[in-house]
C-alpha cells in the first residue's frame, strides 16, 4: 500500500513538471556553479537560465516557488532533493 502511494506522488510530481527534467536537471547544475559566490537571496540566476533558453519564466518561477524555492540557494537546496 505504501508503495504503490509513494509510486503516485513520484507520478504526480512529475506530471506537474513545468519544464523537462533535463532542464531541471541543467538548471541544478548551473546553480551549482554560480552559487559557489553565494546567493542573492533572489531568483536572478533561475531567471538568467530560463531566459537563456526560452523557457516559460512565470510559470516555472510560480511552480518553484510552490515546491519550496523562493531563491536560488533554496531551488538547490527544496527543489533539488525532490528529483531524487
Amino acid at each position: 500500500m505504501l508503495q504503490e502511494w509513494k509510486k503516485q506522488q513520484k507520478l504526480d510530481f512529475e506530471k506537474s513538471l513545468p519544464m523537462s527534467r533535463e532542464y531541471f536537471e541543467g538548471l541544478f547544475d548551473y546553480l551549482d556553479i554560480k552559487l559557489e559566490k553565494g546567493c542573492s537571496h533572489n531568483q536572478k540566476l533561475t531567471i538568467e537560465y530560463l531566459q537563456k533558453y526560452e523557457l516559460e519564466e512565470e510559470r516555472i518561477l510560480s511552480w518553484l516557488r510552490d515546491n519550496g524555492g523562493y531563491c536560488d540557494c533554496e531551488i538547490l537546496m527544496n527543489v533539488e532533493e525532490k528529483f531524487y
